[in-house]
């Protein structure tokens, strides 16, 4: 495997764009080699930073995709659990501010990204076995907001904030595949477990410091879900 990075500089700002790439074999214990634990993935990510007089921007895209992931059991030469395909992509995005009215340090954060992943549990066959596949496909998309600033109250310093995290359209398809004794595919059995479902959390927080002696400060906060 391998990781190549390449950037740019200008003058209020730069360009990153990394890619990479790794391939892994069955790991090795003391006991022998670790059957079915081999996996590889690709990768590639872009930012960009670009600074003003009022602060910075930052934006970024970044996708993972991994292939034939092993998951390792204690029964694996009877069944293997692997993920064919683990793929995610996500674009982010920042903004930086030294201050703004009575506030300082203000930082605003948003997170947009879409996931896809396949599990299958492969029952091996044996002489008077068939070979049976029990497969979950699993999609969703994501979205993350956060905001956060300081201020100063006399001789304290409140920090406060707040945050929405939020999954749609997650959706689950659970499969059956059985074979017959000489490997051939027999029937395929689909069923869609969750059709689009979501879930937001929205979350407020604040927590404030104060000097109580020359090398001493009190800390105390308060975080509210909904």
């Amino acid at each position: 495997g391998g990781d190549v990075e390449v950037s740019r500089g200008y003058g209020a700002g730069g360009v990153l764009v990394a890619v990479r790439a790794r391939d892994y074999d069955d790991y090795d214990a003391p006991v022998g080699v670790v059957i079915n634990s081999a996996w590889r993935d690709r990768g590639i990510r872009v930012r960009w930073d670009h600074s003003t007089n009022e602060g910075r921007w930052s934006i970024g895209w970044q996708s993972d995709f991994g292939r034939s992931l092993g998951r390792p059991r204690s029964d694996s030469d009877a069944i293997r659990t692997t993920s064919p395909h683990e793929d995610s992509t996500r674009v982010t995005a920042s903004y930086d501010r030294r201050s703004l009215g009575a506030f300082r340090n203000l930082r605003f954060d948003a997170v947009v990204g879409v996931a896809r992943q396949r599990t299958d549990q492969d029952r091996l066959p044996t002489a008077t076995r068939a070979r049976a596949v029990e497969r979950a496909d699993l999609e969703s998309r994501d979205l993350q907001l956060r905001i956060t600033g300081e201020r100063a109250v006399g001789a304290a310093r409140l920090h406060v904030g707040a945050e929405m995290q939020g999954r749609y359209g997650l959706h689950a398809l659970d499969t059956t595949l059985t074979y017959d004794l000489s490997g051939a595919l027999t029937s395929e059995t689909a069923t869609v477990s969750i059709d689009s479902a979501h879930r937001v959390d929205v979350g407020t927080f604040a927590e404030v410091s104060t000097p109580v002696a020359p090398r001493l400060r009190l800390s105390g906060g308060v975080r509210v879900n909904v």
